[in-house]
Parts: C-alpha cells; sequence; structure tokens
C-alpha cells in the first residue's frame, strides 16, 4: 500500500512511525508540513521517500502549499494519507477532500491546544468531519474527539507504545557509580521537555524542595527547551549542583541505559495522550509519580504502578517523592513489577502496529482513493 505521511517536521515519533510503516511492508511518501529540512534525514529508511518543501506551512502561504499539495498527491497517488497533528496536517487534504484521510492526534492538539482556542476547535472539528478514522493515543484523546462529532467506530485507539526489549528492567551500576553519589541515593529521572507546558519547572522545584527533607535523593534532568536558563540559575541558587545532574539532550537509543540507572520516573506535563517517555520508564519497571491528568490516569493507578499529582503542585509533588523513596524495598520491587506488566499489557509497540495496518486497509475499505 502506497501510503502519504504528511507530517509537521522530522521528531523521533516521526522516525518510528516510517520506520513501523516500512517494515509493514508499505511504500512510504514523506512530506513534513512545517519542518522542512531540505536535506533527507540521514536516518531515514533508503525506501522512504522524502520530499523536501522550501518553507513552511503559514496562512500567507497556503494557496502556494494547497498548490504544491496537489501535485504531489497527483504524482504520488497515494492508497491513503496518514497525516498529523490536527488540524495543520489533515487540513489540506480535507480542503481538496481527499479519501482516505487518515488524520492522527498527537494529543497535545485535541486536548490542550484545541479546547483553549475556540476557533482552532471549530476548525477540528471540521477536520474530523472530513476525516475517514482518527488515531487516537488514548481514551481521553477519543472522548474530546468524540465531543467534537467524531463517531466512535471511526476512531482507532493506538497508544504510541515503546520496544520491550530495549526499555527494560536491568542495572546499570557502573553508569551509576560514575555520577560519584553515594550508593544508597535515590535516584528519580525527568526526560520531558524544558517548558512550562511539560511542567518542568514543577518537577524541578518539587525535587528541591524534597531533597531538603530527604537529602539521599538525586535528580537527572533530561532533556532540552526554553527553561534551561532558568533550570541552571535555579539549581546554582540551591547549591543543588552535585543533586541535579543536568544531562540535556539523550539520543533516544540512549535513553534505557539513564532509565535502568534511576530509581524512579516523574513527569508534571500540565497535557498528555499516552506520553512515550512514561510508557518506557514503565517498561523499564520506574515507579512513576506524574500529573494528575486523564491521558496519565490511563497509565498510572496510584499505589500501584506509581502515583498521581495535582498539575502544578510542586509541594504534594515534593511529599509524594520522599514517600517513594522511603517505602520498604519489598513494596517498591512490587511497584516496578506493576510498572513493567502495565507497559507489557497496554505499550507493546509491535503489537500496536498490527492495529496500524489494519487501520490503513479500513480506511481503503470506507473510502475510495481520490477526491470524495
Amino acid at each position: 500500500m502506497r501510503v502519504l505521511y504528511l507530517t509537521e517536521a522530522y521528531s523521533p515519533h516521526d522516525r518510528r512511525f516510517v520506520r513501523a510503516m516500512v517494515d509493514l511492508g508499505h511504500q512510504v511518501v514523506y512530506l513534513p508540513w512545517r519542518g522542512h529540512p531540505r536535506h533527507r534525514p540521514s536516518d531515514l529508511p533508503k525506501d522512504v521517500v522524502w520530499i523536501s518543501t522550501p518553507g513552511p506551512l503559514t496562512p500567507y502561504r497556503a494557496p502556494w502549499w494547497m498548490r504544491a499539495l496537489t501535485r504531489v498527491i497527483e504524482d504520488v497517488a497515494p492508497d491513503v494519507i496518514h497525516a498529523g497533528p490536527l488540524p495543520w496536517g489533515p487540513l489540506g487534504p480535507a480542503l481538496l477532500r481527499w479519501s482516505p484521510l487518515i488524520s492522527m492526534s498527537w494529543g497535545f492538539d485535541l486536548l490542550w491546544h484545541g479546547p483553549r482556542k475556540p476557533w482552532l476547535a471549530l476548525l477540528m472539528r471540521w477536520v474530523l468531519r472530513r476525516s475517514t478514522l482518527l488515531l487516537a493515543d488514548c481514551r481521553a484523546v477519543a472522548v474530546q474527539a468524540m465531543r467534537w462529532g467524531m463517531s466512535w467506530d471511526r476512531i482507532v485507539l493506538f497508544p504510541w507504545g515503546t520496544d520491550l526489549d530495549t526499555f527494560s528492567p536491568g542495572s546499570e551500576k557502573a553508569f551509576r557509580i560514575s555520577w560519584e553519589w553515594p550508593e544508597d541515593v535515590f535516584v528519580w529521572v525527568h526526560a520531558r521537555t524544558w517548558s512550562r507546558y511539560y511542567g518542568a519547572d514543577t518537577a524541578l522545584l518539587g525535587f528541591l524542595q524534597a531533597w531538603r527533607e530527604e537529602p539521599r535523593l538525586r535528580l537527572l534532568f533530561l532533556g532540552g527547551g526554553p527553561l534551561e536558563s532558568w533550570i541552571r540559575r535555579t539549581v546554582a541558587r540551591f547549591h543543588a549542583q552535585d543533586v541535579v545532574r543536568i544531562v540535556g539532550r539523550v539520543p533516544e537509543e540512549a535513553l534505557a541505559r539513564y532509565f535502568r540507572a534511576a530509581d524512579g520516573y516523574v513527569s508534571m506535563s500540565h497535557s498528555d495522550g499516552s506520553s512515550v517517555t512514561l510508557m518506557q520508564a514503565l517498561a523499564t519497571g520506574l515507579p512513576a509519580v506524574v500529573s494528575d491528568i486523564p491521558g496519565n490516569r490511563e497509565w498510572v493507578t496510584p499505589g500501584v504502578e506509581g502515583y498521581l499529582v495535582p498539575v502544578g503542585d510542586p509541594h504534594t509533588l515534593a511529599r509524594t517523592l520522599v514517600h517513594v523513596a522511603r517505602l520498604p524495598q519489598e513494596a517498591r520491587k512490587r511497584m516496578a513489577q506493576a510498572a513493567r506488566r502495565r507497559a507489557k499489557v497496554q505499550a507493546h509497540w509491535q503489537m500496536h502496529l498490527r492495529k496500524l495496518d489494519r487501520a490503513y486497509h479500513r480506511a481503503v475499505e470506507l473510502g475510495s482513493p481520490g477526491r470524495g
């Protein structure tokens, strides 16, 4: 099957999806509508056709983009268009009334941006009506889509999942010793973008408050983002440079090693679908302390795989981080086992790939390729 993959840029998630499509035997044509790197990414599978674009999709450039998209679709003649996030990814094919069109939510679009901007919500409603199917990574996304008129029978629940072999429980004692921390420390890991949307500020302030109460605590701060300067200043102000290790961006293939070197995972995101880093942490057997939002409730049951903390509440976060660190070893072991079980049941990437393949075939059955 020939798939036109229309997406914002070229992120690690896009890379995983494209590799999955190729592994499933599909021919893939990749068209970024925003990131528009002019040169083909070196790690893109060689069988994927890459179409470079000279500029991002903007209101000013919309007429040109529509003409260019029309030419691409005519040349490629896809069996299905797979586009996201909403509304901009699938907007062009929707305006062209192309079918079959599979819209894919990235979580933040339907759960965060749409509800806060009425005009954007209206546009998303319209795009959903023109979509053959919607790929939703969690029930919270599916519920929001149904509020905006998408019928349940046209929604495919597709958690993005993780590689359970790469992200698996294990020990990284040598790696951990290299940081020159005492052997009895309890290490938390944060692996989200350093922004207020992802709650990096709450996570850091909550940890620093917890560290004052429980000096055994340590924090690995992975990633990068607009709060980097604030994070470094805050760590210095608290004289916590030896306690908070600001690692920066870590390639996905190296992430599992940091997770195995940690004892728990923390994320205070304001909005999420099914967070891939949360799935990776659970698969590694890390108890998770995460924000109490609908997407996270589908993965963490309080006291089982971890705990839920109110959004933007560093004080409750601090108490929870200390509580988990002080749990008896047997209780933490049970929590780690429960986390791994949850990941094996709900986050099996290879199992979910079959859902993606079925979604493509179902979309073709529902709508013949071409203008609807």
